[in-house]
């Protein structure tokens, strides 16, 4: 079973990711770059524990 914090950082991946593509195809880079700058710090702050790994 996924911790809330294991799941959040999941979930703010996707939402992350949903939206990049969305501006992609407007092409605002602004907001390709905000979001490729989220998705660095979600991965900064990413700690996966053995007891998360199935």
């Amino acid at each position: 079973m996924d911790s809330p914090k294991f799941a959040s950082h999941r979930t703010g991946v996707i939402v992350s990711v949903a939206g990049l593509l969305k501006y992609l195809e407007e092409e605002d880079t602004a907001k390709i770059d905000s979001t490729l700058k989220r998705l660095a710090r979600i991965h900064r702050n990413w700690k996966v524990r053995p007891e998360q790994v199935d």
